[in-house]
């Protein structure tokens, strides 16, 4: 199989959303590839506790998944937070 890894890109502001567990349950019943989750808009979210509260839900969902990557990574694309270790992470694929 060609497909090692899914990045799916969710908002940090929300979370996961139902549709969002919806979806992240299906890529589960895909066995060739894992899956990582990336919230974006990190630096939109005011509150650190929030942002932690939506780090540690999406964790606890993606942990018990099947092919979900326990590494999640927290960017914006605005500031460039975290884009780094994340280039760096999807560069060890190609």
């Amino acid at each position: 199989p060609n497909l090692r890894r899914i990045f799916v890109v969710l908002d940090a502001r929300h979370g996961s959303l139902d549709r969002d567990e919806e979806f992240l349950r299906k890529l589960s019943t895909y066995r060739n590839a894992e899956f990582q989750v990336i919230l974006n808009k990190a630096d939109l979210v005011v509150k650190p506790e929030d942002l932690a509260r939506q780090y540690e839900r999406v964790r606890e969902l993606v942990s018990t998944l099947p092919g979900g990557v326990d590494t999640i990574h927290m960017v914006s694309a605005r500031t460039g937070a975290g884009i780094r270790d994340l280039m760096q992470e999807i560069r060890s694929f190609v």
